[in-house]
């Protein structure tokens, strides 16, 4: 059996097992192993054999409401967090409004909030709110910050890539922020990358 095989094998399983999965009468530690395991395949080098496991709304679903249901310890969180965010980002997953509603609850949560801050800006329900540029704004803030810079960075030449208009009081905290990471940058090449964009922003 190829790895491909035993990677789909191992989706099958630990997709059941995680559907039968009753929160009242379930070891919280086993749905936590599950979740795990799932958390990293889904991070695994892409592959089309494996969409019908991971573009699966009931499955995530029901990884969020097990999550829901149990006082779990951080990490299941954010594996919760990670498995469903790349099921979205790299399968197709619908962002749905159930899956939408657990990034918001979790968005400002420590540690949790870095994981969050990958996924959210996918969710069309995100973009129709009107706080999205302020948490776009602080998400440099969002340790680890050298990451979540570059996040953010990605994110706002997305919007601004797409000539989306910015009101002028967020539009001030966005280049706030960029003009932050500019003057603190070291890496020539971000550096550069980061004055160009808030170029385009003045324009």
């Amino acid at each position: 059996m190829n790895r491909p095989e035993k990677i789909i094998d191992a989706l099958r399983v630990i997709s059941a097992r995680i559907k039968s999965f009753n929160p009242e009468h379930e070891n919280p530690e086993e749905i936590s192993s599950s979740i795990d395991e799932l958390e990293k395949i889904s991070r695994k080098e892409y592959s089309k054999h494996y969409e019908n496991f991971l573009s699966d709304p009931s499955l995530a679903k029901k990884i969020v409401s097990l999550c829901r249901a149990e006082r779990f310890d951080i990490k299941t969180i954010i594996n919760t967090i990670s498995t469903t965010g790349n099921m979205i980002k790299r399968y197709g997953l619908p962002p749905s409004d159930y899956l939408f509603d657990f990034f918001d609850e979790t968005k400002y949560l420590k540690k949790a909030n870095y994981y969050v801050s990958l996924f959210i800006m996918r969710f069309p329900q995100f973009r129709m709110r009107q706080d999205r540029l302020d948490y776009l704004a602080s998400m440099p803030r969002i340790s680890p910050r050298k990451n979540s810079e570059r996040n953010f960075y990605v994110e706002l030449k997305k919007i601004i890539d797409c000539r989306e208009r910015l009101p002028d009081p967020e539009k001030r905290k966005l280049m706030l922020s960029l003009q932050s990471m500019i003057d603190k940058e070291e890496n020539t090449l971000y550096k550069n990358e980061y004055k160009e964009l808030l170029q385009k922003i003045i324009q």
